[in-house]
């Protein structure tokens, strides 16, 4: 079977995300196939009124919590602000301050692992950064429709020279 050409990715531009408190639904997924996202995010989105703090109206997708088989934690959420305790069933995480190369996808959602695999395998090698091993996230603004998948969002992963 030959394998599908990468996507070609515009370049990032390079941020220094503030330390931010997210809460939210998380689940752990096997690195080949997390599949089931999509259903945790429908069950999130229901539950984001529950949230006491919440800053702003957009979502985050956090990965985080890899292990060697490439196994990893996944939280939907919002950022928080104060010190409100996470409704039941649902986890805090602290992304510390650090530097983040965002990169644009600007199709559909179910496009996003053919973007990673363009990002790590594609601009990584040529770029001269390497990823940090620390949480990486996809944020979602208010042009991204869940209900369609389409309006695009961002990729931030942690990075060094």
């Amino acid at each position: 079977m030959r394998a599908m050409p990468l996507p070609i990715i515009a370049p990032p531009r390079f941020e220094t995300l503030h330390a931010m408190s997210l809460v939210g639904l998380v689940e752990r997924y096997d690195g080949g196939s997390p599949r089931s996202i999509p259903d945790q995010w429908l069950r999130f989105g229901p539950l984001i009124s529950r949230i006491a703090g919440r800053i702003g109206m957009t979502t985050y997708g956090v990965s985080f919590n890899f292990d060697r088989t490439s196994n990893f934690d996944y939280m939907s959420g919002v950022e928080v602000g104060g010190s409100h305790p996470p409704p039941s069933g649902m986890r805090s995480l602290e992304l510390p301050q650090r530097k983040y190369a965002v990169f644009r996808h600007p199709g559909h959602i179910a496009g996003v692992r053919a973007t990673f695999a363009a990002i790590l395998g594609d601009w990584f090698p040529r770029s001269g950064y390497r990823a940090v091993d620390a949480p990486n996230f996809e944020r979602y603004g208010t042009e991204f429709d869940p209900g369609t998948g389409r309006g695009g969002f961002e990729i931030w992963i942690p990075v060094d020279r």
